[in-house]
């Protein structure tokens, strides 16, 4: 369907508009899928995409959307949403609030990531720890995160000390300077939600996650079983010393052996995925 080029729309004129666009087979896929019979419109996400385009940034009506507690209204609300102008505490609310994966996950990747990092590191830690499954799927949804980020600052790290070798080694040595006193070693955090500080640099204690992932992966909501499993393949994907570990857990589990995947897409299955991307980084 066009979209009129009007950009000023309340809430009514865009629950209108959203209704307008929805399509019968994929609001049966969305109620099948967790969204409530009277809770979705069945959208396209191309439609609502180009909907938040024609509004623009209204956080204002974002909110007004997001509380309608429609599925295709919240999914357009985070695109109108402004980051900058929502707290730590209102986007712990938001997060607990979400009843439907996509909502949850466009929540994680457009506002939970804009985040000031000290809020950010603070909400990971305590919604790691939450019973509340949403919570738990943002939490280890950014501590996946982490662990790809942190794997690829590494590599790119390794990368120029490796460029700058061979030049090192052609300046004389200075005088050898007062050794210092070696720090303290950190108490291993408790569960592995914390960081560890290792050469100066912030890193996660990927054996304890590991730990944690064993024992409560089986029990865990479904909702944050999937991002728990991202966590898990992420440490095997990146990790070599801890890849065998990461697989055997996977295997053990057995969570998402059998998921059912379309042509050319990657088994969310631990291993499969592990070795599948290993394999591509060669």
């Amino acid at each position: 369907m066009k979209l009129k080029g009007t950009t000023a729309m309340n809430l009514k004129e865009t629950l209108a508009t959203l209704e307008s666009l929805g399509d019968d087979k994929r609001r049966e896929w969305n109620v099948k899928n967790g969204a409530g019979k009277t809770k979705t419109f069945g959208c396209a996400t191309g439609d609502i995409r180009a909907l938040a385009k024609k509004i623009k940034t209204n956080h204002e009506l974002a909110l007004e959307l997001w509380k309608t507690g429609n599925v295709d209204a919240q999914l357009l609300a985070i695109l109108l949403m402004k980051p900058t102008s929502i707290s730590a505490a209102e986007v712990d609310r938001l997060v607990r609030s979400a009843t439907f994966v996509w909502v949850a996950d466009w929540l994680n990747a457009y506002i939970v990531k804009e985040l000031p990092p000290a809020d950010k590191e603070s909400l990971r830690i305590k919604w790691m720890d939450d019973k509340d499954g949403w919570a738990a799927r943002a939490g280890w949804n950014l501590t996946a995160s982490r662990i790809a980020q942190t794997a690829k600052a590494g590599k790119a790290g390794a990368a120029g000390k490796a460029g700058t070798r061979a030049t090192a080694k052609e300046v004389a040595k200075p005088d050898k300077p007062p050794k210092a006193a070696e720090p303290a070693k950190a108490a291993r955090p408790a569960k592995g939600t914390r960081a560890v500080a290792d050469g100066g640099a912030d890193h996660l204690d990927l054996p304890a996650l590991l730990d944690r992932i064993e024992s409560e992966m089986a029990a865990a909501p479904p909702e944050a079983q999937w991002t728990m499993n991202a966590a898990l393949a992420n440490i095997g994907i990146h990790d070599a010393k801890l890849r065998k570990r990461a697989i055997a857990i996977g295997e053990k589990l057995g969570i998402y052996r059998d998921y059912p995947c379309s042509k050319g897409c990657t088994s969310p299955f631990a291993p499969i995925w592990i070795n599948e991307m290993v394999k591509r980084q060669g």
